[in-house]
């Protein structure tokens, strides 16, 4: 690396800061931009709020919700639970007591 001469110096700099005001702009521009329609409902909102125009609530498009399952429908087993099915019984065991605690 060799050492720069002063107008090739106060080039990289003057590029160095051109990049940053660049990447600043697009930082603060961008989401703006994309986000244009929610933040004119909001100016929208609050402005008819101020002046007390009643307007007609319209919110985000919902999908309508899946029907609820009913005890009839049959629900197709996986094929773990259709091994255990023909399996033996899980038997019962008694719970473990820690050692040497209950004898006091």
């Amino acid at each position: 690396a060799g050492v720069f001469t002063k107008p090739f110096f106060a080039f990289w700099v003057l590029l160095s800061i051109a990049w940053g005001f660049g990447a600043a702009i697009t930082i603060s521009i961008l989401p703006l931009f994309e986000s244009q329609d929610e933040i004119g409902k909001v100016c929208s909102g609050m402005l008819n709020y101020i002046l007390r125009k009643k307007v007609e609530e319209t919110y985000a498009e919902e999908e309508p919700a899946a029907p609820a399952k009913t005890l009839e429908e049959e629900e197709p087993v996986p094929q773990a639970a259709k091994a255990l099915e023909e399996d033996e019984p899980v038997k019962e065991v008694e719970p473990a007591t820690p050692s040497g605690d209950e004898a006091a």
